[in-house]
């Protein structure tokens, strides 16, 4: 895979990515460029909003040189629906 070099493609990666386990909704909230240390290289850091009703949070990490998605974690939702006969 080429090198990442802004927002968009990184965005477009982790989007591609998690079309195949969310298909319903993907909408990217941010995205940031993480400058690698001594071992760790450059990436890219994207959050998408993968719930179809309620909002899930996943993190994607695009290595910027290769392209490839090293980690990747889905916050799980804590917001549970009105239970039946719960008044508003």
């Amino acid at each position: 895979m080429p090198e990442v070099t802004n927002a968009e493609q990184a965005t477009a990666v982790a989007v591609a990515f998690l079309k195949s386990y969310y298909p319903i909704s993907q909408k990217p909230l941010s995205a940031r460029f993480q400058k690698g240390r001594v071992v760790a290289e450059d990436a890219w850091v994207i959050e998408v909003d993968v719930g179809a009703f309620y909002p899930r949070i996943a993190t994607v990490t695009v290595n910027a040189r290769t392209g490839t998605i090293p980690h990747y974690e889905v916050e799980r939702s804590e917001a549970l629906p009105p239970s039946p006969g719960a008044a508003a």
